[in-house]
Order: structure tokens, then C-alpha cells, then sequence
């Protein structure tokens, strides 16, 4: 008789438990290709990054008046509008350069109004107001007005230059081609914006404002050329002796340009030593010649003047001891007439002859 034992239940439990968690090493695991590719670029030589290039310095341009008119009627003001013929002014251009700015002369309009908005916006178009090429954009508000002229010194009732700067510029403005400063939007809904001169009678003939074709405002137009002395001082080559640029030598300004020119920076010189002064001789006036005797007979003697009667110059001070004159007789004495050494011969004589 066969016995078959059943394994029991703790059996079975133990061996399932077994193949569950294994026994014995684990199967490693095989990486795909496109792993192996990431550990490769992981684990390899790194790819340097892209050098940065230095931004380039912004181009400088230098400011120079090229167009303006400046005869206006007193009491006499135009707007700018945004629809068609009503939103230009054109002028010519004399010089080529990147438009910088337009000077326009006016005053901001009223604050509180039914028909002027509180900022305009436009372009500046080459040969025609509505399909010419644009150059650039603009735009100007009232409380841009309110603020330069305040910077003038103005206030909100006195006329003043008003700048309006183009920004965006594509292309430098041409020598002999015309070109028009368009309103294209006025904010707020409204229909007219600013108070700016004008002059009649066709006073600038290289543009008109579309209010008549003989009215012009007062402008000025600056365009500016870039400023080639710092561009190239910045291309030379550090391991180059950097060249010496020549100093730009000033253009004489036409006495119709009433354009505001900065002066030339000096750089302040050392004061000089100070130099004495060498003493100053006193003028001393020359001396006349002494007189000259002129030519003839001996002049006389000065002699010392005594009177007469004195015998003798004792006592006098300061007078010089020269021989004197005898004595002249005076007429109550004897023998005046007569010489006294014959009178003395007479006499002997008589005695001589009493001795005999």
C-alpha cells in the first residue's frame, strides 16, 4: 500500500514566498542605444559655450541746423489736424543727414476744450503727405509743451521754440527732395491739437503748411550726421599705436543761423609764474648846454664892487681880496688937478739950490 504525503501548507506558503522575491543574482539590465548616446555626451569632453559678442556703443550723431523760416504774423496761430489736407507741413531739404528734430514756434492750446486733444502723433514722409516712404515717427503733447517751456522760462500764455524729436529714423534725409511732417493721430477723439505761428506771403519757398499753400510755419530743422571722431578712435586695434586724430576745425556759422552752438570745452591752463618787474629808472629830463659866448671882443672882467671910500675889504665875508684902485683926490683938496710926483719934484729943487 502507497502512502502519498501531501506537503502541507507551510510547505507551499515557503516556496511560493521563494519564486516571488527570487533567489540567487538579478539579471542586469541591458542600456538601449539612445541611453549609451546620453552617457556619451554626459560623460565626454563638454562643448565650450558660443562666445558672447561685445555690444556694439550706440552711434552718436552731431546736430546741425539745415532748414528754418522765422517771419511770422503776431495774433495769427494754426493747428494740426488728423484728417487728409488738413495734418502737414513740408519743407526741402538742404543738407543730407538723419533727421533729429523739428523746432516749431508756438504755445499750448487751452487745457479744458471741445476740440483739441491732449497729445498728436505722426510720421514723417519722403515726397508725398500720404504715400510717400515714412522716415520716421514723432509724437508731442501738451504737457510736453507746458514742460519746455517752463524750461525757457515761459509760462503757459507766452510763445516759445518746441522741440519734436523723431525717433526711429530709417534713412538719412536727401539733398533737394521734399518732405512732410504728418499728423496721423490726435488722442482723445478730437480734431485739432496745438497753437503754432505762421507766416503768409510764401516767406519759405522749399515747403507750405496745408492751411495755404503760401503760409509756412516758423520752424527749424536739425539733422545730424554721425560723429565719425569716436567711431574710430573705438575700431583701433589695441595691439596697434592708436593714431592721433586731427581736431575738427568749426565751420564759420551764417549770420542767419540763429542756431545755439556749445562752445568749445578748454581745458583750464595753469596760471603763469608771476614776473617781477624790473625797477623803472626815475626820469631824469636832460640838461640844456651852457650858453656860448659868441664870438667877439673879450667881455669884461667882473670885479668886486666896494665903494670907493673903503680902503680895505676886512671883515667883509665872501669877497675876494683884489687889487684896488688909488683913491681919486676929491676936488677940495690941494692939488687936485695937478700930479702929486711933480708937485714932490718942485720941491726938492728949491732946496738944493738954498744949499749952494
Amino acid at each position: 500500500m502507497v502512502i502519498v504525503h501531501r506537503p502541507s501548507p507551510i510547505f507551499l506558503l515557503s516556496a511560493v514566498t521563494a519564486l516571488i522575491c527570487g533567489c540567487g543574482d538579478d539579471a542586469v539590465e541591458t542600456p538601449s542605444p539612445t541611453d549609451r548616446n546620453k552617457t556619451s555626451l554626459t560623460i565626454g569632453s563638454s562643448v565650450p559655450p558660443k562666445p558672447i559678442e561685445p555690444k556694439k556703443p550706440p552711434i552718436l550723431y552731431v546736430e546741425e541746423l539745415d532748414q528754418f523760416q522765422e517771419y511770422f504774423k503776431e495774433q495769427h496761430d494754426t493747428s494740426f489736424s488728423h484728417t487728409r489736407n488738413k495734418n502737414y507741413s513740408s519743407f526741402t531739404a538742404g543738407k543730407k543727414g538723419m533727421p533729429m528734430r523739428i523746432a516749431l514756434y508756438g504755445k499750448p492750446h487751452f487745457a479744458t476744450s471741445d476740440f483739441y486733444g491732449s497729445s498728436m502723433s505722426g510720421v514723417l514722409r519722403e515726397g508725398n503727405p500720404d504715400r510717400g516712404r515714412k522716415i520716421a515717427t514723432w509724437s508731442l503733447s501738451r504737457a510736453d509743451v507746458v514742460a519746455q517751456l517752463s524750461a525757457q522760462g515761459l509760462s503757459e500764455i507766452d510763445y516759445g521754440w518746441i522741440d519734436i524729436k523723431f525717433r526711429e529714423r530709417s534713412k538719412p534725409l536727401e539733398i533737394g527732395k521734399k518732405y512732410f511732417l504728418v499728423c496721423e493721430r490726435i488722442a482723445d477723439g478730437k480734431h485739432f491739437f496745438g497753437a503754432f505761428s505762421f507766416g503768409e506771403n510764401n516767406p519759405y519757398a522749399g515747403g507750405r503748411h496745408w492751411l495755404h499753400p503760401e503760409h509756412d510755419l516758423v520752424f527749424r530743422i536739425y539733422i545730424g550726421n554721425e560723429e565719425k571722431a569716436t567711431t574710430e578712435t573705438l575700431e583701433i586695434n589695441a595691439t596697434k599705436t592708436p593714431v592721433a586724430l586731427p581736431p575738427a576745425i568749426p565751420m564759420p556759422q551764417n549770420s542767419a543761423d540763429k542756431k545755439n552752438v556749445v562752445p568749445t570745452v578748454t581745458p583750464a591752463q595753469p596760471p603763469p609764474n608771476p614776473v617781477t618787474p624790473a625797477p623803472v629808472q626815475p626820469f631824469t629830463p636832460p640838461m640844456p648846454p651852457p650858453p656860448v659866448a659868441p664870438n667877439g671882443p673879450p667881455q669884461p672882467r667882473l670885479r668886486s664892487v666896494v665903494p670907493l671910500e673903503q680902503e680895505t675889504t676886512e671883515g667883509i665875508e665872501g669877497t675876494n681880496l683884489l687889487p684896488l684902485t688909488p683913491r681919486l683926490p676929491k676936488p677940495n683938496e690941494a692939488n687936485a688937478t695937478r700930479d702929486s710926483n711933480k708937485t714932490n719934484r718942485r720941491g726938492l729943487l728949491p732946496s738944493l739950490l738954498r744949499r749952494k
